[in-house]
């Protein structure tokens, strides 16, 4: 898709920047805290379990494909091993841990250490984004077509066409869901990680999270009532 908006804009210097910051997004830390406030917390912790299945996949995508294309096939971070980045075993950790449930096995105060650190992470995943969002010199968006065009595919029409790609499947209502919900999502924060440790200038993608993360607060609540009528949980 962001291939076919970049034959307009062939003089584009940042094209891998462009591709990044349409392909990714904040796949995990504001999913988590929208399903944990839109629904009770037993239909939560299912589409949670559901979430956490999706991110180890976009782990694995970010941190081979999304590395790639800032630093190149040929760097050391493109390795088979660097795959297994420590969300990606965190994942699989918790994944393990529910399969056999092993809460079951551990002490009481070990199980409740872990709920309390569990707690946590609603709040925490705010601050990260926000953090992020806080270093981030901004720019004036309206001066700059390229960011104009990935807030406008990120927030509008990869929502619109997850809405009618997915009419056409018969799924679980939860999974569609959190399908819709994905499809919705600001630019990942971790882009502008990868920028600052590859020693990366950046500009258009740290620009592209500051302003789909704006422009989310207007386009996330229309686009959450009609995907919980899309899904039939209304």
């Amino acid at each position: 898709m962001a291939h076919f908006f970049l034959v307009f804009r062939p003089e584009l210097n940042e094209k891998k920047e462009y591709l990044a910051a349409v392909t990714f997004s904040n796949a995990g830390y504001l999913p988590l805290v929208l399903i944990s406030g839109l629904f009770d917390k037993a239909i939560a912790s299912q589409m949670l379990v559901y979430l956490f299945l999706f991110l180890l996949g976009f782990n694995l995508l970010i941190f081979s494909f999304g590395i790639n294309l800032f630093v190149g096939r040929n760097q050391e971070v493109s390795k088979f091993k660097k795959l297994f980045s420590p969300p990606v075993i965190a994942i699989l950790l918790g994944i393990i841990s529910v399969f056999f449930k092993i809460n079951t096995v551990l002490p009481s105060p070990i199980v409740k250490a872990i709920g309390l650190i569990g707690a946590c992470t609603l709040p925490l995943s705010m601050m990260v984004v926000g953090a992020s969002l806080a270093l981030i010199e901004i720019k004036n968006i309206f001066k700059n077509k390229d960011l104009q065009s990935i807030v406008f595919i990120k927030l509008i029409f990869i929502p619109i066409l997850a809405i009618f790609v997915l009419s056409f499947f018969n799924i679980n209502p939860l999974v569609k869901f959190l399908l819709l919900l994905e499809a919705s999502m600001p630019t990942a924060v971790t882009l502008s990680l990868f920028c600052n440790k590859f020693k990366l200038k950046g500009e258009l993608a740290t620009q592209a999270i500051f302003w789909t993360h704006i422009f989310s607060i207007i386009t996330l609540p229309f686009f959450l009532v009609v995907f919980k009528i899309v899904a039939g949980l209304a």
